[in-house]
């Protein structure tokens, strides 16, 4: 009888274990600076759990599986690792069946999976299944036992580390950009335009500005080399463009101040409704 029972005992004891190992990553190259604290549970139906601590192997295992729906995760203080669902099913064998008359066993219906290990996230709902990473067709009370192995996502940051300063990001900054380009044109032109005739627009000639800018200074002077040849500006055609400068309206302090003169009798009103200066002065 003592027998008996211990043979029982030993076949109540045999039962699926899974065995979870850690592999080396990019976050984690050596597996031995894992804290003691590293601890694996196993959240199944109506509040079961299930807890194992890290083994020197740095692996976990769980024995004595049973059937359900279980959320294995692995809590560790400094790493991140991924979550994994483990559905544990008992399928029913289905045994070769004789039919009296035919001489011929039925087929055996394919053994099913009894262990099967997705991954999954916390924000994903239950009934959607992730990608299939280990499974089993060993019977349950069997002493099988399911490997699979994990790598950790990531490092976790409680504290955000503060960004350098670079001085390349900083002057692509469009509002910099904007800045430099107006106290260039702010403290620039008033330079050039002091120090160059030639850059005061023509009402006569009105490409006579750009011109000169695209010519060498050297003409101005009245010398120039462009392609070789070699031309001189006379004294003449120099007097004759600080001539038409002073005829315009920009060339000179009279010219300013009659425009100036314009610009503050014109009738905006007036403009408005169609109004224009000859009809008003017949009025």
């Amino acid at each position: 009888m003592k027998f008996l029972s211990t043979l029982a005992l030993l076949g109540t004891a045999a039962a699926t274990s899974l065995h979870l190992s850690i592999s080396p990553s990019s976050s984690l190259l050596d597996l031995s600076t894992l804290p003691a604290s590293t601890h694996a549970t196993l959240s199944g139906p109506s509040g079961k759990r299930h807890r194992t601590p890290l083994r020197l192997d740095n692996s976990f295992v769980f024995t004595n599986l049973e059937e359900g729906e279980y959320l294995l995760d692995i809590h560790s203080r400094d790493h991140v690792f991924p979550s994994l669902r483990v559905d544990v099913l008992d399928p029913v064998s289905i045994l070769p069946v004789h039919v009296e008359g035919d001489g011929v066993a039925a087929e055996k219906v394919q053994q099913q999976e009894t262990v099967v290990v997705y991954l999954t996230h916390p924000s994903n709902k239950w009934d959607h299944l992730g990608a299939k990473i280990a499974t089993s067709s060993a019977p349950l009370s069997s002493d099988a036992e399911v490997k699979l192995a994990v790598s950790a996502l990531g490092k976790r940051e409680f504290l955000e580390k503060r960004q350098g300063f670079d001085i390349l990001s900083f002057f692509k900054n469009p509002m910099i950009l904007m800045g430099v380009l107006s106290m260039g044109l702010v403290f620039g032109m008033p330079y050039l335009m002091d120090n160059s005739e030639f850059f005061k627009p023509s009402p006569s000639y009105p490409l006579l500005s750009l011109y000169h800018l695209l010519l060498p200074y050297s003409l101005v002077n009245g010398y120039a080399d462009i392609e070789g040849s070699h031309f001189t500006v006379d004294e003449e055609t120099k007097a004759e463009f600080a001539e038409m400068q002073k005829q315009g309206p920009l060339g000179g302090a009279g010219g300013s101040a009659g425009a100036a003169q314009a610009v503050q009798n014109f009738d905006l009103a007036g403009w408005m409704a169609g109004k224009s200066d000859s009809g008003a002065a017949k009025k």
